[in-house]
């Protein structure tokens, strides 16, 4: 299932926020929110052993990923990061947006009842998903590059699911 551009005002205006100004990954577990996030909802709450989350960080000077994954399952972040350095940069901090960090992948997994806000990753984990990976091109880069950056991820993260036999 690929649900593409959940914010297509925001993309266009390059800012994270939808017209009515809500930051649209901070808005998966209040009481009323954006309608955004009340069609993703119900498709969040149906049975997926991946999800993959896109996104721009145009504060990174580099490619990095956040890894939610649920005790049963392998991870797959450091197979991403090797394809995508192919493409582009990894950011290799070892801390990242405030959480620690390994060659360019943050582990989770999310632990809902310690966040105020929760983002998609949070969400779909609550509903059973196994894998969530939220992946952060840098928002510095091209449009081409992020792209590119951003296919060679996803095929790595389903030829890894595949042999996987994920579904």
């Amino acid at each position: 299932m690929l649900l593409p551009c959940l914010n297509p005002c925001g993309y266009e205006q390059d800012v994270r926020e939808n017209p009515d100004g809500k930051d649209l990954n901070r808005e998966f577990n209040v009481p009323h929110p954006a309608a955004e996030i009340c069609f993703v909802h119900p498709i969040l709450q149906q049975h997926f052993d991946l999800v993959i989350d896109l996104h721009d960080d145009r504060d990174s000077h580099g490619y990095y990923l956040y890894q939610s994954v649920d005790a049963g399952a392998e991870a797959v972040g450091r197979q991403i990061v090797d394809r995508v350095r192919n493409v582009t940069s990894i950011n290799v901090n070892s801390e990242i947006e405030g959480g620690a960090a390994g060659r360019g992948v943050i582990d989770g997994p999310c632990n809902p009842d310690r966040l105020a806000w929760w983002p998609l990753a949070a969400y779909a984990q609550i509903h059973g998903v196994k894998r969530v990976l939220t992946l952060e091109a840098p928002g510095r880069h091209s449009i081409e590059v992020r792209v590119q950056a951003h296919l060679a991820a996803i095929e790595a993260a389903i030829e890894y699911c595949t042999r996987l036999d994920c579904k």
